[in-house]
């Protein structure tokens, strides 16, 4: 499973709910540092810039430490901590 598209995109979660780093994660599961990254950047999402997309909250409190979301060059919102559904669709909204 680990190197399937829903393998990594579990890996990809669980490292960024862990308290590991991307290389400590990937020494502990056995997994290609270089992989990861590809496998992240290859399942984030971007939209084209100046273009809005349409989000999907899949549960009511995100868990991930941190929360990072890229309108553009040089445009970063990033959140750490506990963040509700509702608060991240009025922030989204703005």
């Amino acid at each position: 499973m680990k190197n399937s598209k829903k393998g990594w995109h579990v890996h990809i979660e669980e490292q960024a709910k862990s308290s590991f780093t991307i290389q400590a994660y990937c020494k502990r599961h056995r997994l290609s540092t270089s992989m990861f990254y590809y496998w992240r950047r290859k399942l984030t999402v971007k939209a084209p810039e100046g273009s809005l997309q349409e989000i999907e909250v899949l549960s009511p409190i995100q868990t991930a430490p941190v929360i990072e979301v890229h309108l553009g060059p040089g445009k970063l919102i990033r959140i750490e901590g506990q963040v509700s559904a509702l608060f991240l669709r009025e922030l989204l909204q703005c």
